[in-house]
């Protein structure tokens, strides 16, 4: 009776393992080890080609002083490699505090006031995050201009015309207090 028993155990046993077993379809395979993605390198052989890209700037049009601002520089390279890329901002640079979350790739120069970041190979894109303080309220305008600093000097970088990339940019800074024109603040509940 007890061999029976212990046999009956066995064969139902075999048998959940048997089920689970058959239960967890096929096994999948791990995915191949992907190849790393190649990195950007400088090529020479197009030092040859135009220094040509397509540029943009946007952000904040409208905001306060001393408020949270940014605005964002974008490029695609279209011609030979950028050896730095240089953002002349200048004014616009004089008129704002930088603040966190700028991109940490870009240096900022001062004496002419210039964002300095790393090169732009043929082909690739950069963008640019700037925050900052508006330093003063009124209404602005300014001009910004892409450059690649190629052995100590800059060398403008073109538009697909032929002429050097400038984007205009215009911001509304309001005073300090009048950030929302009508805003009347909610009080707080009290406890």
């Amino acid at each position: 009776m007890r061999v029976g028993a212990i046999s009956a155990l066995l064969l139902i046993t075999a048998g959940c393992a048997g089920t689970v077993q058959g239960s967890t379809g096929p096994v999948a395979k791990s995915p191949a080890a992907a190849s790393p993605s190649p990195v950007p390198t400088r090529d020479p052989s197009r030092d040859s080609m135009p220094l040509v890209a397509d540029v943009m700037a946007r952000g904040s049009l409208h905001s306060f002083e001393g408020g949270d601002d940014h605005i964002t520089f974008g490029i695609q390279n279209r011609g030979r490699d950028v050896q730095a890329l240089v953002i002349d901002a200048g004014p616009w640079l004089q008129e704002h505090d930088i603040a966190m979350f700028t991109t940490n790739s870009c240096n900022f120069e001062t004496d002419p006031d210039l964002i300095v970041c790393g090169p732009v190979y043929s082909g690739q894109g950069m963008s640019v995050v700037v925050h900052a303080f508006p330093l003063h309220a009124g209404t602005f305008h300014y001009e910004v201009r892409f450059f690649s600093r190629e052995n100590g000097h800059l060398s403008p970088i073109l538009d697909a015309s032929g002429r050097q990339s400038v984007i205009g940019v215009d911001e509304l800074v309001d005073p300090q207090g009048q950030q929302v024109q009508g805003y009347v603040p909610t009080p707080s509940p009290t406890p």
